[in-house]
């Protein structure tokens, strides 16, 4: 069992994580208290690069399908029952919310999209005209190669 991309979760009770556990990549939530992980996601061929919500609830990712590739949202209440969206941008690339956990930001070799949440639900997304997405500590925009950007929204 290989256990890959450890992040903590905002709480700082759980890490999320991607086991290839049974031949497939799928996203495990680990509560350091108990020990005990839990399986997230399960209906894809590959999922990966999980990112945490500002509240610590919900995850955001890259799925492959055999049909494509997309991102997808995951609730911890409904593990399983998951949100997909950016279809229509097959190469998306790296998620994360924003602090406020209104929209996800996300890169694709097009460029920066993000994607508004209204009622959880991701919208279409748009083009966003700043480099490949990282927040600091403090919830503020940076660039790994170009430094720190503010946020344009």
């Amino acid at each position: 069992m290989v256990n890959v991309r450890p992040v903590w979760s905002p709480t700082g009770d759980l890490i999320a994580y991607v086991s290839y556990r049974g031949g497939s990549a799928d996203i495990w939530a680990l509560h350091l208290e108990t020990g005990e992980s839990r399986r997230l996601t399960s209906n894809s061929i590959q999922d990966t690069t999980p990112a945490w919500s500002p509240d610590g609830r919900r995850l955001v990712y890259k799925a492959r399908h055999y049909w494509g590739h997309c991102l997808a949202i995951v609730s911890l209440d409904e593990p399983g029952e998951r949100l997909d969206f950016a279809k229509d941008h097959e190469k998306a690339r790296d998620p994360v919310f924003s602090p406020d956990g209104r929209f996800v930001l996300f890169a694709t070799s097009e460029g920066m999209f993000r994607s508004e949440l209204k009622n959880g639900v991701p919208q279409p997304a748009v083009p966003q005209a700043v480099p490949t997405p990282r927040f600091g500590p403090l919830g503020e925009f940076r660039e790994l190669e170009w430094g720190r950007c503010p946020l344009p929204w």
